[in-house]
């Protein structure tokens, strides 16, 4: 039991790391709860239990200071309470939703304490010490895997069968039967948070037509998902043909400079940019991890203790941005930096208003395509497969995602690297706005598709007239199939757009399916 309850705890402090990372996706309930299934030897229930997680949790994303409700937190509970107890999956669910609000708030506090190895990193910076910097951003991880650790260590060691009884005796019957109902359709609240962020009004048409091609045709959810990238190909190839990439203007802009900086350095600039979000804080975000990530330039670069000193200084000020789109900026940033060290006229200040210029655009497109697209694609697609209980649906998640992270990491990194300072002409023109009208179509699309195909609920009404009786249900299909699941989105939209938060969405969804199953009008 305490072997047991003790790697619980580490596969909790692992999540917890990886939630402010926020690379892995080893955070995110499909992989987080999987894991915790195969700790306790019930990978099945882990599995599917990640599944009606993710698709709750399909629109919870941190976007610079905002924090979401916290996954990790909330998908080892849920899990160790499902299996260690043998509830029900919707018991577990209804539990998620409480802890991961408590989640939330011990990782502002994590984020808050943060700030001493900000402080920390400035004081080996004066010093010129580079390994301190290491230290300092690797150390901060810390709070973030004790803050889950420790909970989930103590969850796995001391709550048992007798206790959830004990607990869940206390609940009323119809009160579980409600949270049964509502877990089949809390997962609009993910799909609405998605579709709130894209706010694109004149594509909401591709959400439709998503939603009409699940409910009147028996395509698959890859079928559906090949079409949704037909008809992005289609809108930008129409509607934004003058602001397509051009390669070839591209590659006649890399700049021709004396090259002191290798393919290696490159490499671990690379590796060392997945983590760049360890020692995110309220004060100054990303700086700290900035100056970690570009260490291996500084060490190449300078020799002397005082440009040393001036380098590290000068990558500790403020930063934040989307962290697979921050490459290009990794990548300008080391070419500056070696033009500056070989005599080149590049003033200091020069290299930190790059910074502060590509960072806004770069995250707003950044958040657009991976938060608000490719990730709830990805991982409603992983939901999917996942829902039978199948291993399959994880797998596929955590490799189609992190394969298009690694490769923005890298390639934009060299292509940043590359052009140097006219990458900025990118950056402001057209390319980047294509890119996200793209994005943006593919998700409305496959936002409509998962509407349609995986939001449960019906009504079991029958309105007698007379000898004639009428099965609501029925008369609501012949309207419009899934006319409920599509009521329901635009439900939580309209809440969003009075600035209800997410939590309170989720509490108002509870409570219609506790009220719904009550009346005998929800099933």
């Amino acid at each position: 039991m305490l072997l047991r309850a003790l790697l619980i705890g580490i596969i909790g402090g692992v999540t917890g790391m990886a939630s402010v990372i926020d690379e892995l996706q080893i955070h995110r309930p499909l992989i987080a709860c999987t894991l915790v299934g195969l700790a306790m030897g019930d990978i099945r229930t882990g599995v599917i239990i990640g599944s009606t997680l993710e698709f709750m949790a399909l629109g919870w994303m941190n976007i610079g200071a905002a924090q979401s409700p916290d996954t990790a937190l909330a998908s080892v509970v849920a899990t160790v309470l499902v299996i260690g107890t043998s509830q029900p999956i919707a018991t577990g669910i209804a539990i998620a939703v409480p802890v991961a609000v408590a989640g939330q708030m011990l990782t502002f506090l994590a984020r808050s304490l943060s700030v001493y190895f900000q402080h920390l990193a400035d004081r080996y910076a004066d010093q010129a010490n580079i390994s301190g910097i290491d230290f300092a951003h690797i150390s901060s991880l810390s709070l973030q895997f004790l803050r889950v650790a420790i909970p989930a260590f103590l969850v796995a060691l001391y709550i048992d069968t007798y206790a959830a009884e004990y607990i869940l005796n206390i609940i009323p019957d119809f009160i579980i039967k409600g949270l049964m109902v509502a877990s089949g359709f809390i997962v609009v609240i993910g799909y609405a948070m998605v579709l709130n962020m894209i706010k694109v009004k004149n594509l909401w048409p591709y959400f439709f037509i998503g939603f009409l091609f699940a409910v009147f045709t028996n395509f698959t959810l890859a079928g559906l998902g090949i079409l949704a990238v037909c008809f992005a190909i289609l809108h930008v190839s129409l509607f934004n043909r003058d602001n397509v990439f051009n390669e070839e203007t591209s590659e006649s802009r890399v700049v021709v400079r004396e090259r002191i900086l290798t393919r290696r350095d490159l490499i671990s600039v690379f590796i060392r940019s997945n983590i760049v979000q360890a020692s995110w804080n309220y004060e100054r975000m990303q700086a700290l991890g900035f100056c970690y990530t570009i260490v291996p330039v500084i060490k190449r670069l300078y020799k002397g203790e005082e440009d040393i000193k001036a380098a590290l200084k000068r990558h500790l000020e403020f930063f934040n941005t989307q962290p697979f789109f921050a490459a290009p900026i990794f990548g300008v940033v080391a070419a500056l930096e070696e033009e500056k060290a070989s005599g080149g006229d590049v003033d200091p200040s020069t290299i930190n208003a790059i910074k502060v210029g590509m960072m806004g655009p770069l995250a707003g497109v950044g958040d657009s395509i991976f938060w608000g697209t490719l990730r709830p694609i990805t991982a409603a697609f992983g939901a999917s497969l996942a829902s039978s209980g199948s291993i399959l649906g994880p797998a596929v998640f955590f490799v189609s995602f992190n394969a298009v992270r690694l490769l923005t990491h890298w390639y934009g990194l060299v292509y940043g690297y590359r052009a140097g300072l006219n990458i900025v002409k990118d950056v402001s023109g057209g390319a980047l706005k294509s890119l996200n009208q793209g994005a943006t179509v593919l998700g409305m699309t496959i936002m409509g598709t998962l509407v349609a195909r995986w939001t449960k609920i019906s009504t079991p009404v029958v309105l007698t007239f007379s000898s004639q009786s009428i099965n609501l249900q029925q008369v609501l299909d012949s309207l419009l199939p899934g006319l409920m699941p599509l009521g329901l989105t635009f439900l939580c939209l309209y809440l969003l757009g009075k600035r209800i938060s997410s939590v309170w969405i989720l509490v108002i969804l509870f409570a219609i399916g506790i009220i719904g199953s009550y009346l005998g009008i929800l099933a």
